[in-house]
């Protein structure tokens, strides 16, 4: 359902068009270009202090307001608890740890109760970062949705590993640990793409009233 809704209308997100190089045209003198990637991206949950934006103080998401995104929103907090739910069966130490962690983040800033915040990207190969904003010690949880797409998969130089994410995958990532990035999405078929449902944990919400 989450996936569905993010694909819709009923969901404000931030979008753009990436265009794949094919060369130069000499007689032209134009760049020309491969058929054009539909990105889109939409962050719901908690939204940090960012003073260089004039926006020196948190905030809920601006999605939380919007009344037709309310089924997504919904959505995606049932499945930030069964991916917590997940995690205690599977990883019992790290959900205890995590508990902890969160003892100090006030439940406002709270999406679901191990994470503050989530992004959803669709069609976004990210460049390699590494999250310095997550909490020290805590995990990230990345879904996977694909149609009709290959690649789109974590890589994580440090350890020369490539980690496949099929459709309906779950990942969970210290993501504030390695560098890492997405390998190039691939659609093999017209409107194939690649979706991650993402639920993370901002330290800058730790001892926030």
């Amino acid at each position: 359902m989450a996936n569905a809704e993010l694909r819709s209308k009923n969901v404000p997100k931030s979008s753009m068009d990436r265009k794949p190089t094919d060369g130069f045209d000499e007689q032209k003198g134009i760049w020309k270009y491969k058929n054009v990637v539909k990105q889109w991206s939409c962050v719901i949950g908690s939204c940090p202090p960012k003073p260089h934006m004039k926006r020196p103080y948190a905030s809920l998401s601006s999605v939380h307001s919007v009344k037709s995104a309310q089924t997504f929103i919904k959505a995606m907090l049932l499945l930030a608890k069964e991916s917590e739910d997940l995690i205690k069966k599977i990883l019992p130490e790290q959900y205890e740890k995590q508990v902890k962690l969160f003892e100090s983040v006030n439940k406002k800033w709270r999406f679901a109760n191990l994470f503050t915040s989530s992004i959803s990207n669709y069609n976004i190969s990210a460049p390699f970062h590494r999250d310095t904003g997550n909490i020290v010690g805590a995990v990230n949880v990345i879904i996977c949705k694909k149609n009709n797409s290959k690649g789109g998969d974590l890589h994580i130089p440090d350890y020369g590993a490539t980690i496949g994410q099929v459709d309906n995958s779950i990942l969970v990532y210290p993501a504030w640990k390695n560098v890492h990035g997405v390998t190039p999405i691939i659609p093999t078929h017209e409107g194939g793409y690649r979706n991650s449902l993402v639920f993370y944990p901002l330290k800058a919400f730790v001892g926030l009233d």
